[in-house]
């Protein structure tokens, strides 16, 4: 298996229809050939539903034809992070000013959003509040939702991701994750 994960999480999915959203996301992937129902695929050394379809070279930059790639829809409340890659930065929302990651005390916020509670971080440039979820971490996205894709042994295309916003009808955002 590859040593990384990538997600294309929904931003906007509640954990109610969570479920119908990546059942019907998921017979797309299948309907698209790009994923095939599998027994022997995995993600992050772990039993995955989905293997690589036949047209699933189409869809991503490079696809690992030497391990059992997996595809699997992730439901339940979770910080979607960059795993060991880290952050080096936060774009704040109001005013675009990258603060360093150790400058601005996100991770409160961060804890707040999973927990349901405020999660808000006031941009030490601006002053200004605004969710740790509109907030952009660099150099690798994080995603902060109730549901996400993920890809093991695939390398995912922007247009996959925006493929599946539409089938969606939500935002979505690709993350890199080191395992």
């Amino acid at each position: 298996m590859s040593d990384h994960l990538i997600y294309i999480v929904d931003r906007d999915a509640t954990l109610e229809e969570a479920p119908e959203l990546a059942a019907r996301v998921m017979q797309w992937l299948e309907e698209q050939g790009i994923a095939a129902p599998s027994a022997d695929a995995e993600v992050a050394f772990s039993p995955a539903t989905h293997c690589a379809g036949a047209n699933a070279k189409d869809w991503v930059e490079w696809l690992d034809q030497f391990n059992r790639c997996g595809i699997i829809a992730e439901i339940g409340r979770q910080v979607f992070h960059a795993g060991g890659n880290g952050v080096e930065g936060l774009e704040c929302p109001q005013c675009q000013t990258v603060h360093d990651a150790d400058d601005v005390d996100w991770g409160e916020a961060v804890g707040g959003w999973y927990e349901e509670q405020d999660d808000r971080l006031a941009c030490p440039a601006c002053e200004k509040s605004s969710s740790i979820t509109d907030w952009r971490f660099s150099e690798m996205e994080w995603g902060f939702g109730n549901l996400g894709f993920a890809f093991d042994g695939f390398g995912v295309e922007q247009k996959l991701a925006d493929a599946v916003s539409e089938v969606l009808g939500h935002r979505v955002v690709i993350v890199y994750r080191a395992i």
